[in-house]
């Protein structure tokens, strides 16, 4: 995946919480294919799909474009899912069957009192954070970005592994 796609996607969630009054929590899946949905997807809410009718290609659009449609997200359930090319396919998506416990068990990492230690946590994450971990090593080519509802604190994840973080000492 083209390196200027993963810092767009990046610099538009630090825009994106840096602006935003109230806190929030999100998960973006950026390299996502028409193939997984059936296995790994549902939609609970159809009126949260926003893109459904219409993708949102990123690389057309300005930053204040695409933090107004990003604002319009913030208070639903479910990830929002980007292809390989920046295009915004849906919103409101659950990711299914990504089984952290699994990942974390083939993953060969040793376990830990819960699994926000075993993925190497120093606090405690919950469900968005460890699906974004697992979805990244469950499925090829892909980033995650998670913003955390907690705390502000954005994270990317690939290959089952943090690449980006803005908590320090992670």
């Amino acid at each position: 995946m083209a390196l200027d796609l993963k810092l767009r996607f990046h610099a538009l969630l630090k825009s994106l919480v840096r602006v935003q009054k109230k806190p929030f929590g999100m998960i973006i899946v950026l390299g996502w294919r028409d193939q997984w949905s059936d296995r790994h997807t549902s939609v609970p809410d159809s009126d949260q799909n926003i893109f459904s009718e219409l993708p949102f290609d990123i690389f057309h659009k300005s930053d204040g474009e695409i933090l107004d449609i990003l604002k319009r997200t913030i208070d639903f359930d479910g990830a929002i899912l980007a292809d390989s090319k920046g295009c915004i396919l849906a919103s409101g998506i659950y990711l299914e069957n990504m089984k952290p416990k699994e990942a974390a068990k083939e993953m060969g990492l040793r376990p830990g009192k819960d699994l926000s230690e075993t993925f190497g946590f120093k606090r405690k994450v919950h469900a968005r954070h460890l699906t974004a971990i697992a979805a990244s090593y469950r499925l090829e080519n892909i980033v995650v970005y998670v913003v955390s509802e907690e705390d502000g604190s954005l994270r990317a994840f690939e290959n089952g592994r943090m690449i980006i973080s803005t908590v320090y000492g992670e």
